[in-house]
């Protein structure tokens, strides 16, 4: 059994392979022009018309994909907006609930217009297109059984016209075209029905995925502007409802300020005169620093005419060891105090720390230098032969075609040159998962660039 099943098998193959060969040898003599070949234009423009459907439906599906993995990262980037609005409105400003509540409807919209387009535009689109391939294989084999009837009419054309005829092989011959017409015919006529119908098809189909498209448009749009309005209209109440605390000012007023000043100087001059009166003006200051220097404030110089700030002497003069100075020193002192002022050796002491002090931040500056930022602007990670660049997944996707990737956000993925460049369509990339060496086109939407 085993041996008749292989040789049934066996004589099966070499029977498709005389097929082919008979076939082959045809279409050379149909092309050299030694057989006849039939034609029929009228099916020739249904298959025109078959080819230009399949390509522009092919193109459709492949955009409206794209645009879909567009809105979800739009969706994706709305989402992580309002999250941020959530927490900047503060929950005790007016109408919080219905402020957030309205932010997590956008959230909602957005999956159901891309849901609905999901349903009925792209979806419908994928069964469409998976008509194609099963008229396909019919035209083609319409294309070989019109082969076989060319073959079979020319073979018994030549028996006919031979001098000695083989009545046998004639008849032989006979039998082998009028089996090979009946077949052709069948799945002639069935195509004949079936691609114009097909064709005429197109226009319901495209005015339902058309109105789908634009219906989810359209509701998602206005429901959205709906939102937005609303929105609008809370924070304009916010604002105009908002009403700023009352904060106490602790700045005084300038005649407050001046009349304070006058009883200080009240205050001064009386204790003169009646230290005069007992003959007796002894004022001793000592403090920590006897060399402190003050200078006066806006208030002092527009009031020279206060006895309280008459003698002030500016000391111009400039230490040997301090170095070069132009500043004026103002010392609020009286006649009494700055006759009994004297230089004194602790001065010099304070100058002397005053330079270390200068010298020591000079040493810091110069040492800066040393916490120079080294430049980052170079690659550090030299990249492997064949790899133009690595990016890295911002967003998940989940792949529609076999030949596209699955990936999570934050992946990394090695990009490399298409075998066909040609042949990729805007904004997709070919790459490389580093996680599981698969390789696969993706779009570069919902990466970023990270290396090369």
């Amino acid at each position: 059994m085993a041996e008749s099943h292989h040789s049934k098998g066996g004589a099966g193959i070499l029977a498709k392979a005389q097929k082919r060969l008979v076939r082959t040898k045809a279409k050379v003599l149909q092309n050299l022009g030694k057989a006849a070949r039939t034609t029929d234009q009228t099916f020739d423009e249904y298959v025109s018309n078959f080819n230009k459907q399949q390509a522009i439906l092919t193109k459709l599906q492949k955009d409206l994909r794209n645009y879909l993995n567009c809105l979800k990262a739009v969706s994706y980037a709305n989402k992580t907006l309002c999250d941020t609005l959530y927490e900047v409105y503060e929950d005790d400003w007016e109408d919080q609930k219905t402020f957030h509540s309205h932010l997590e409807s956008f959230e909602l919209h957005w999956m159901d217009y891309i849901t609905s387009l999901n349903d009925h535009v792209q979806e419908p689109i994928i069964i469409h297109l998976n008509k194609f391939p099963e008229l396909r294989v019919k035209i083609n084999k319409r294309g070989r059984k019109l082969v076989d009837l060319d073959n079979t009419r020319h073979t018994l054309e030549n028996m006919i016209g031979q001098k000695k005829r083989d009545e046998a092989k004639i008849a032989k011959a006979q039998e082998e075209f009028t089996e090979a017409k009946k077949v052709f015919d069948d799945i002639n006529n069935e195509l004949q029905v079936e691609l114009p119908e097909f064709y005429d098809k197109r226009v319901p189909f495209y005015s339902q995925s058309f109105q789908n498209l634009f219906a989810a448009e359209k509701a998602f749009h206005s429901e959205q502007g709906n939102i937005s309005a609303t929105l609008i209209e809370i924070c304009e109440s916010l604002s105009a409802n908002f009403i700023l605390p009352e904060r106490k000012s602790t700045i005084r007023s300038v005649s407050e300020s001046n009349h304070h000043l006058q009883n200080v100087i009240d205050s001064f001059q009386q204790f003169q005169m009646q230290s005069k009166d007992n003959g007796v003006i002894s004022l001793v200051l000592k403090s920590d620093s006897e060399n402190t220097t003050i200078c006066p404030s806006q208030e002092d110089i527009d009031e020279p005419e206060s006895e309280l700030y008459q003698n002030v002497a500016i000391s111009n003069q400039e230490h040997p060891n301090s170095g070069e100075s132009s500043e004026p020193v103002f010392q609020r002192t009286s006649p009494s105090l700055q006759a009994a002022a004297k230089p004194s050796e602790d001065s010099a002491g304070s100058v002397s720390v005053c330079e270390e002090n200068v010298s020591e931040y000079q040493s810091c500056l110069e040492d800066s230098s040393l916490y120079e930022v080294p430049p980052n602007n170079q690659s550090l990670k030299k990249l492997p032969d064949g790899i133009l660049y690595q990016v890295q997944a911002t967003h998940p996707y989940s792949q529609a075609d076999s030949d596209e990737l699955t990936f999570e956000a934050g992946e990394v993925i090695d990009v490399i040159e298409p075998d066909n460049p040609d042949e990729m369509d805007d904004g997709w990339l070919m790459g490389i998962k580093q996680s599981d060496g698969i390789q696969g086109v993706f779009p570069a939407n919902f990466t970023k660039k990270l290396l090369g």
